[in-house]
């Protein structure tokens, strides 16, 4: 137990680390761009950002561990496909959740000023939403991971968004354009990648430990079931404090700025 709340205790921090970094570098390169790209950024990103606190390590993955380790114990092969079943659900739940969001996305970009505020934010978003069901699915997997006791993938996992999107900043963005606003479409590109990164690290630890993707449903839905009424309680309970960071979307001056 002390090991693997070391080794994740030294990935969250490399990962605060590489995040306080991030933001100096994000803040630098958009920050002072005519037309409010940063707050434009900043807003679509955090949509999915907090979605994931709701939907991936925060609430989906404390409640899939307590059920994945008692199935291993009973029978490792139904583990590996209740695994299965989580991430199609998963997939499944929030693709449709970011269809939705993509339809208001193109309210936002359909309706409001094509150089305003709005509609930037919208284009932002529409990109960076994809992003949402990769991390979480990645949050299952290291859910996973860590109820078998492989903490060094979950380690390694989380600064990898910040890796990128540093080197998106500082390295490929400038190499193709000086225009702030297309260095700032190609950092979305840059999160998305890191987020296809971060679900495929998993795989060949998954597969070493006998992961094989399996969807049969009937034989785990007592399990599922289980999964996801642990989960939706921790979700009424998490809203309280993560809502209140998606208020400046709800600012009047952030659409009136229009």
């Amino acid at each position: 137990m002390f090991r693997g709340t070391f080794i994740l205790g030294i990935g969250t921090l490399a990962s605060r680390i590489l995040g306080l970094l991030r933001d100096v570098v994000t803040a630098a390169t958009f920050g002072m761009s005519a037309g409010g790209l940063m707050d434009a950024f900043v807003a679509a990103f955090r949509l999915p950002d907090v979605a994931r606190r709701f939907f991936g390590d925060g609430s989906l993955g404390v409640s899939f561990i307590p059920v994945f380790s008692k199935t291993w114990q009973e029978d490792r092969q139904k583990a590996w496909t209740l695994l299965s079943v989580t991430l199609y659900k998963v997939f499944f739940y929030l693709f449709v959740f970011v269809l939705v969001g993509e339809l208001l996305c193109w309210v936002g970009i359909r309706y409001f000023h094509p150089e305003g505020r709005v509609a930037l934010t919208a284009y932002l978003l529409s990109l960076l939403l994809p992003y949402l069901i990769l991390i979480c699915m990645a949050a299952v997997c290291s859910a996973a991971m860590q109820a078998l006791g492989r903490f060094t993938i979950s380690t390694i996992v989380p600064p990898i968004l910040n890796v990128i999107w540093l080197l998106g900043l500082l390295v490929i963005a400038p190499f193709y354009t000086n225009d702030p606003e297309v260095q700032c479409y190609i950092l979305t590109v840059c999160i998305l990648a890191a987020g296809i990164i971060q679900v495929l690290l998993h795989l060949p630890f998954l597969r070493k430990n006998g992961f094989r993707f399996n969807l049969n449903f009937v034989l785990v839905s007592p399990e599922t079931k289980e999964v996801f009424k642990n989960f939706f309680p921790k979700i009424f309970g998490l809203t309280s404090i993560h809502l209140n960071v998606l208020s400046p979307l709800a600012l009047p001056g952030f659409f009136l700025a229009d």
